[in-house]
């Protein structure tokens, strides 16, 4: 057996050792992170899915795509830790990630010597995980791990090798992932059009619509949910989805916020607070390397470079050029939103590495080349580890489940139902009475994003939509008073909730994570 065949399940067994590792650093972020005000309105509607069958738009007003709510609620159909089970779904959808960026980096770099194509393949995964973008927005309950984990699998369904009957199934699973990333976030949207563009291009001539109309169909499959909740309250969905971000935007401008609200402005963001970190440099250092390449390569093989969907053999786009493609797509998705964040920007991660790796793979039949772009994607991805990992969770926490975020929330949820039971609870953070079994008010289910923008809108709009204005705060107590009231981050809420409970006489008791529960004796 030659020393190449004896190499390649070496290079595979120390590679799992490192996607291995990966998924324990990966496990450590979900467990050890604490609980952020954007987790709540995430978690919110998986519980009261499961244990009241309620809808977003149908029974409470809701501002994001829904489906987190239903895969979030699938987890909690085993187990009643809800932050533990959405965070565990989170890290899941990352390390899986993780596993497509590998697969289909060692896929590419086929014509490459089992270590390089190994050591390739696992930088490209480091040059994403330890991305701050990426470090940012993972393990989080938010909606960024699972929707940028579909939006690249239904891109690299796309760049699958044609064969008998795969056709049909990667353009199905394409328009499937498709619509799943856009269920879970609407940004991923603008995808449609590079991923249409991939479809006509991806099989023989004359067939590209019919393979438009199946990559179609799986959108439409993927996207009953959305529709179903679209059919059943129309004007509360385009409400939560297009209305209310640009009341949200209103609401940031009129505190005073003028960074990242114009297109200038995101760029400037996108300058000072995304692009200067040492481990993105060294990506897009990898991803300029790896355009070059891919041009280059085209060039000298005689192909016209109009073919941003060129072709690395017949009917099948490549790597690099799909991913090159998708690029300006996933970007615009991300500016998108006003004001930016840098975790939107997470969205086009996968894409640059891939087009990266995608395009230094074409070297390999120019040996000197070659042995330059495997140093250069190995150096990308030591630079990202080296300059990302301060930004960890020290492995260790795994070890000590009294560090653990969800455990501790956890606890303080039966806290509150020891006193309360499933009593009903005033809380801008609902995780914490629901982890206890107890109910909250229907407009809290977003957390405090309700009563942020409610004054935006008049009486007659709030009254229809479900929203209130904070001005409206005693009358909601008055009408369905609460069996208990939860203080400690509802910031310039505190003071009128207070005011209620004292004239209530509701006893207070302190938490463990230093909040007030004040209940009903």
């Amino acid at each position: 057996m030659s020393g190449r065949s004896l190499s390649t399940p070496l290079v595979v067994a120390l590679s799992c050792v490192g996607l291995a590792a990966l998924f324990a650093v990966s496990l450590a972020q979900g467990l050890g992170r604490e609980l952020i005000h954007d987790e709540h309105q995430f978690v919110a509607p998986g519980a009261l899915l499961v244990s009241e069958g309620l809808l977003p738009y149908v029974d409470y007003p809701y501002f994001h795509m829904p489906l987190l709510a239903f895969l979030y609620g699938g987890a909690f159909i085993f187990t009643d830790h809800l932050l533990l089970g959405a965070r565990l779904v989170s890290v899941l959808f990352g390390w899986l990630l993780l596993i497509a960026i590998f697969r289909s980096s060692w896929r590419v770099l086929s014509d490459w010597g089992p270590w390089a194509r190994g050591l390739a393949a696992l930088s490209g995964c480091c040059l994403l995980f330890f991305n701050p973008l990426f470090l940012q927005a993972h393990g989080l309950t938010w909606n960024h791990d699972g929707g940028v984990f579909f939006a690249t699998l239904g891109m690299l369904c796309l760049c699958r090798t044609p064969g008998r009957g795969r056709e049909s199934r990667s353009l199905l699973l394409a328009g499937l992932c498709l619509a799943f990333a856009t269920g879970i976030r609407l940004s991923y949207a603008p995808l449609a059009i590079p991923f249409a563009l991939l479809a006509f291009r991806m099989g023989e001539a004359g067939q590209g619509m019919s393979r438009v109309l199946r990559l179609a169909l799986g959108g439409v499959i993927g996207s009953l949910p959305v529709f179903f909740l679209m059919a059943a309250a129309p004007t509360d969905f385009f409400f939560g989805n297009l209305r209310y971000p640009l009341l949200n935007t209103e609401w940031y401008a009129s505190e005073g916020n003028t960074t990242a609200m114009t297109l200038g402005g995101k760029l400037a963001f996108l300058g000072e607070q995304v692009m200067d970190k040492p481990p993105t440099w060294a990506l897009l250092v990898a991803t300029f390397a790896g355009l070059l390449a891919w041009l280059v390569s085209r060039r000298s093989s005689g192909e016209n470079v109009k073919a941003t969907l060129e072709r690395a053999a017949p009917g099948h786009p490549s790597l690099a050029g799909a991913a090159f493609l998708c690029f300006p797509f996933a970007l615009a998705g991300a500016f998108a939103p006003s004001p930016s964040w840098p975790q939107y920007y997470v969205a086009v991660i996968p894409f640059l590495v891939l087009g990266s790796v995608g395009g230094l793979a074409s070297l390999a039949c120019q040996r000197p080349l070659a042995r330059v772009g495997v140093a250069l994607l190995v150096a990308a991805g030591c630079l990202a580890v080296l300059s990302g990992r301060d930004r960890l969770q020290p492995v260790s926490v795994l070890a000590d489940r009294s560090t653990w975020e969800p455990l501790k929330v956890h606890a303080v949820g039966e806290q509150i139902g020891e006193r309360v039971g499933a009593g009903l609870v005033f809380s801008e953070t609902p995780i914490y009475p629901l982890e206890g079994g107890a109910r909250i008010y229907d407009f809290h289910v977003v957390g405090p994003f309700t009563f942020r923008t409610g004054h935006l809108l008049s009486k007659e709009e709030r009254l229809e939509r479900g929203v209130y204005a904070f001005g409206e705060l005693p009358m909601i107590l008055e009408d369905e008073p609460p069996a208990a009231i939860l203080t400690g981050a509802d910031g310039w809420m505190a003071r009128p909730t207070k005011q209620y409970a004292r004239r209530e006489e509701f006893l207070p008791f302190a938490l463990k994570n230093g909040f007030i529960l004040f209940y009903r004796p």
